[in-house]
């Protein structure tokens, strides 16, 4: 998986699958934390402090974004 972070959308190409992706702003924000160690829990945390939706729909947004990343093969969760 190569990324690119140019500070808008983060750009991802899976040279394995020879497929393309462009996340969307709140994607990329959670893109970034995940690439900065940060676990489902702390993305919410972060994402509440910045945006004024409730902690549940935010904690769903999350999972989504896990659920779609990790079925696309973008991103591998570690127990």
């Amino acid at each position: 998986m190569v990324w690119t972070d140019n500070g808008g959308p983060i750009l991802l190409f899976d040279q394995d699958r020879g497929s393309y992706h462009s996340l969307n702003k709140q994607a990329s924000e959670m893109w970034r934390m995940i690439a900065d160690g940060a676990n489902r829990t702390q993305i919410v945390a972060a994402l509440a402090s910045s945006y004024e939706a409730p902690e549940g729909v935010l904690a769903a947004d999350v999972a989504d974004f896990l659920d779609s990343a990790t079925a696309s093969g973008l991103i591998v969760v570690r127990a």
